[in-house]
């Protein structure tokens, strides 16, 4: 049973990382240096973790002929993903590599310790037996000494250097950021304490000529630990991304209906053409900018309503909201969707007149604070006053669709909407 789970874990280990890699594969034409690093770092390991697997092992050096053939490749392949990783946090964070002739000074103990591991398993590692653990299910000689002296010794200060470099940088960049940075922190960590782990069973097996019990379960669990580690870290910008995006995609469709019918009373306010709602949910690309701007517009038609409307009515849209029973910001959020709702109803009624803005006022008073709010905040005071306001609409609605007898609408009163103030 562990052996069919440990299989299972190495085929799932393989699969997501060819999945990632080919995700990220075009970035290796159209992104940068550190792009293009980055997929070459997951495809090499995911190589690697591929030729890990027995079958895909075996078969491997049948076709090719060469007996632990698929061994030297693995471990070449992981030596290519460790200095290209090392080689992303390096571009990711500006540090510009010297040049050491065509080649970049940091991909040289990279070529070297594969040219070495090479020349060892052609030249000193006994290859009369099979073996699927190779080099250490081997009787333990100088060859394999030397050759896991190398592979293991670029491995682990290769990954311990990345480690180190992501958790230097770990607040350098964007709040949202810093998740990965732990994650790709912590996936450096693992690999190098599974270069630690290999390098104790080396001499392990020096003394008991066989691994301990285990061994294969820890080695499988450590470097899927260490993967998934690097694979989230990976995924965690483009998937917050993602996230923002969908946010901005639905801000966009809560906001419509009060921007719509801000809009309509003052279409001079609007900065670019107008959309449906559906429209602007299917548009491609990104809504960001597009949120801000209609949070700007109806700033700007609330302001001109301010004008447009007794003074006296957020007051009482105030008073309303408080008599039953919110407070703070609810009360707040309560107050201005009570007040936009009856002052859109007089504003259709009265024209533009009908004001008296140099009266103090409640809302003043909360137009200094909005003053302090920074561009997420105001996006998000106004995407809880459109909640409120599409929750008020429908209360009106329903109100009305009773007939006037249930004493209810933008007209009266209305104790189900907390109080709709008299619109004119």
């Amino acid at each position: 049973m562990a052996a069919v789970i440990l299989s299972l874990v190495g085929y799932a280990t393989a699969a997501v990382l060819w999945a990632v890699a080919i995700w990220r594969a075009p970035s290796v034409l159209r992104g940068g240096e550190a792009s293009r690093s980055l997929t070459v770092a997951l495809a090499a390991i995911a190589l690697a973790f591929t030729l890990r697997i027995p079958r895909v092992m075996h078969l491997f050096d049948v076709t090719l002929g060469v007996r632990d053939l698929s061994v030297l490749i693995k471990h070449g392949a992981t030596v290519i993903s460790a200095c290209f990783l090392f080689d992303y946090v390096n571009a990711l964070h500006g540090r510009r590599p010297r040049m050491a002739g065509p080649v970049r000074a940091r991909y040289l103990p990279a070529l070297l310790a594969t040219v070495a591991m090479l020349v060892i398993f052609l030249v000193a590692l006994p290859r009369t037996e099979a073996s699927d653990l190779f080099p250490v299910e081997h009787t333990v000689g100088a060859g394999d000494v030397a050759y896991m002296a190398v592979f293991y010794g670029y491995l682990g200060v290769s990954l311990g250097l990345s480690g180190h470099t992501f958790w230097v940088h770990r607040g350098s960049g964007r709040n949202r950021l810093r998740p990965a940075a732990f994650s790709l922190t912590a996936g450096c960590v693992v690999g190098c304490v599974y270069t630690a782990y290999r390098v104790v069973i080396a001499f392990v097996r020096q003394v008991q000529h066989r691994p301990p019990l285990g061994d294969e379960a820890v080695t499988v669990g450590l470097t899927s630990v260490a993967v998934l580690f690097i694979v989230l870290g990976v995924a965690l910008p483009p998937l917050q991304s993602l996230q923002k995006h969908l946010d901005n995609r639905r801000a966009g469709w809560v906001i419509h209906q009060l921007w719509a019918d801000l809009t309509d009373l003052y279409p001079g306010v609007v900065l670019g053409t107008r959309e449906s709602r559906v429209r602007n949910l299917f548009t491609v690309g990104s809504r960001a900018r597009d949120v801000v701007d209609v949070v700007i517009e109806i700033r700007d038609a609330r302001l001109v309503l301010f004008e447009a409307t007794p003074a006296e009515l957020f007051a009482t849209a105030t008073a309303t909201a408080r008599d039953a029973g919110l407070r703070g910001e609810a009360l707040d959020v309560h107050a201005e969707a009570v007040w936009l709702h009856a002052a859109l109803h007089h504003a259709r009624v009265h024209g533009d007149g009908g004001g008296d803005a140099a009266a103090p006022t409640a809302l003043e008073t909360r137009e200094d604070a909005s003053r302090n709010r920074t561009p997420d905040e105001e996006v998000d005071w106004f995407l809880k006053v459109a909640r409120a306001y599409s929750r008020l609409g429908r209360v009106y609605r329903d109100a009305r669709d009773r007939g006037p007898g249930s004493g209810s609408g933008e007209d009266g009163g209305n104790a189900e909407a907390v109080g709709a103030v008299p619109g004119g």
